[in-house]
C-alpha cells in the first residue's frame, strides 16, 4: 500500500484507509470491524500501524522496529536512530521485546491461525481474476458498463484481485433489499465506494444506486417509526373502544331494568 501510495500523491488520509480495507479479509477483516465498533482508526498510519502489529510477523523489521518504538515510549528510553536499529541484532531486539510485559504490547504478537485456506480457481476476466463463480456476474457488469475500469489505476495482480473483490461485494450488498442492511451496513458501502472510486473504476451509476438505498432505507426506517406510532394508537382506540362496549352494556342494563313492570306484590307493599 505504501509504495503504491508512493506513485499518486493525491489520495486523501481517508481514501488509505479506504483502499486499505478493500484488500483486508479474512480473520482480519472480522478484526477490523470489531475495533471499528469500538474506536475508529485516527488515521492510514494508526490503522497501518495496527494491522502490523495486530497480524506482523514478528521477523519482520517494521514490526521489531514499531515494538520497540513502543516499548522504548513506555520505558521512556532515548529514541533509536535507523542507523542504529539496522546495526542491532534483530534476535536480541525479539529477546528484549520477549521480555515486556504482555499488556504494555496489547497482545501485538498474538498470531492467526495457520490453517491453510482450500484452493480456489481463478479466472481471468478483462485483465482481472476472480473466482469462477463470479465470472458471468462480472461479463454482465462489463456488458453494462464496458468503461467502467478504463481509467483503473493499480498494475499489481493482488490488489486489481482486491479491488475487483470488493467492487462485487459491493454490488451484491446492494443487491439487498432495504431491510436486509443496517446502517453499518451502508457505512461499509460507502467506505468500499470510496475505495473503488479511488482506484480509478467508474462507477458514478453505483454512486447513484448507493444513494437510492440509502434513501430507502430512511424511507423504511421511518416507515417503520409511522408503523408502531399507528400501531399504538389503533391499540389505543381499542382499548377505549372495548371500555366504550362495557361502557354501553351496564346502561342497556339499566334501561332494561327501568323498563321492568312492577309485580302486584310490589305495588300493594
Amino acid at each position: 500500500m505504501e509504495q503504491y501510495f508512493a506513485q499518486y500523491d493525491d489520495f486523501t488520509d481517508l481514501q488509505k484507509q479506504a483502499m486499505a480495507y478493500g484488500v483486508i479479509e479474512g480473520e482480519a477483516l472480522s478484526w477490523y470491524h470489531q475495533r471499528q465498533k469500538m474506536l475508529l482508526f485516527r488515521s492510514w498510519e494508526d490503522l497501518r500501524d495496527c494491522l502490523l502489529l495486530r497480524f506482523g510477523d514478528r521477523d519482520d523489521p517494521q514490526l521489531i522496529k514499531l515494538l520497540a518504538k513502543q516499548w522504548r515510549d513506555e520505558a521512556n528510553l532515548p529514541r533509536m536512530t535507523t542507523t542504529d536499529l539496522r546495526d542491532t541484532d534483530l534476535r536480541k531486539v525479539n529477546s528484549v521485546l520477549a521480555n515486556v510485559e504482555p499488556v504494555m504490547l496489547n497482545n501485538a504478537l498474538e498470531q492467526p491461525s495457520k490453517e491453510t485456506p482450500p484452493v480456489r480457481e481463478l479466472m481471468d476476466v478483462n485483465g482481472f481474476q476472480v473466482l469462477s463463480s463470479q465470472v458471468d456476474f462480472l461479463n454482465v457488469i462489463f456488458e453494462k458498463h464496458p468503461d467502467i475500469a478504463i481509467e483503473f489505476r493499480p498494475k499489481n495482480p493482488h490488489l486489481r484481485k482486491a479491488c475487483m473483490t470488493l467492487l462485487l461485494s459491493l454490488i451484491e450488498t446492494l443487491c439487498q433489499p432495504p431491510q436486509n442492511l443496517s446502517n453499518e451496513d451502508l457505512v461499509e458501502a460507502d467506505n468500499a465506494l470510496t475505495y473503488v472510486k479511488a482506484s480509478g473504476f467508474k462507477v458514478d451509476w453505483l454512486e447513484k444506486r448507493l444513494e437510492e438505498v440509502k434513501e430507502k432505507k430512511v424511507e423504511e426506517q421511518n416507515g417503520e417509526i409511522r408503523i408502531q406510532e399507528l400501531e399504538e394508537g389503533l391499540n389505543e382506540l381499542k382499548q377505549k373502544c372495548l371500555d366504550m362496549e362495557a361502557m354501553l352494556e351496564k346502561e342497556k342494563a339499566k334501561v332494561l331494568a327501568a323498563r321492568a313492570s312492577l309485580k302486584l306484590e310490589d305495588v300493594l307493599l
